[in-house]
């Protein structure tokens, strides 16, 4: 492939020739003759990337990417992803909670009217609903990658070969939890809320199968229905920073230089 497309003439010369093997009319050639030459430069950068691109499946630098992947065995690595998604779900709290606080205020208002008797319609442009679907995906990963740095600090997932454990290769929190066995405690709903969001309901319009809609026990029954605002976000956020605690102590505990004997 370099020695045929060695050179942006030799591209434009490919570029222009009819897939028979004719050569197309003169002035067909004067016409398209900038485009062929854009598709050669275009054609030619791709290959010089290809080469020095590290995550090119052939030609990267396996060094480097090694280097990479072993970044990541550290239990530092893991806690740093999660404050930073922590973070970024925390700016959409910020801008929403004032939105829901709005939205269920109104709510309450329109039922204790309608006790009375009065039927007056919720106006859903003056008080929409609160957009928490991507927060919760957040949240949702910055517990995955608390959780997994427990796992990795512990030694519960060990890291044997350039690829992840397949311990670690899940976006299901309650069973996480049940693996990491941190010391904070919080309601399996919210989990399973979590796990939900980050899996599909805050990315995608739907799962991958419909056994995937809604979290569901072995028997097919959904574990949950909803959530009650604000005290969802009070239970995951106070179970997000005492995760954040606990690996950031064993963070520090491991970073120490052995004790001299």
């Amino acid at each position: 492939m370099a020695s045929r497309f060695g050179s942006l003439r030799t591209l434009y010369e490919v570029a222009v020739q009819h897939p028979k093997g004719y050569i197309w009319p003169r002035a067909l050639e004067v016409a398209i003759r900038p485009y062929a030459f854009a598709i050669a430069a275009q054609t030619k950068i791709f290959w010089t990337m290809a080469k020095i691109h590290p995550n090119n499946l052939t030609l990267r630098n396996p060094a480097f990417a090694k280097k990479v992947f072993q970044a990541a065995h550290q239990p530092r690595a893991w806690y740093a992803v999660a404050r930073r998604l922590r973070s970024s779900a925390q700016a959409i709290f910020e801008r929403e909670n004032p939105v829901a606080q709005r939205h269920y205020d109104e709510l309450q208002r329109l039922g204790t009217l309608a006790a009375g008797g009065d039927t007056t319609e919720y106006d859903e442009i003056k008080y929409p609903f609160p957009n928490f679907d991507a927060a919760h995906m957040l949240i949702a990963f910055a517990i995955e990658n608390l959780l997994k740095g427990l796992m990795v600090a512990k030694g519960i997932a060990t890291f044997s070969k350039q690829e992840l454990p397949k311990i670690l290769n899940t976006h299901n929190l309650a069973k996480l939890h049940q693996r990491a066995a941190p010391r904070a405690v919080v309601p399996m709903y919210a989990l399973d809320l979590l796990s939900y969001m980050a899996e599909w309901r805050g990315r995608y319009p739907l799962p991958i199968t419909a056994d995937g809609f809604w979290p569901m026990d072995d028997h097919g029954v959904p574990r949950v229905s909803g959530y009650s605002w604000p005290q969802f976000q009070t239970d995951f956020l106070t179970y997000c920073d005492s995760l954040e605690a606990e690996l950031r102590a064993l963070v520090v505990e491991l970073d120490q230089p052995p004790a001299s004997i």
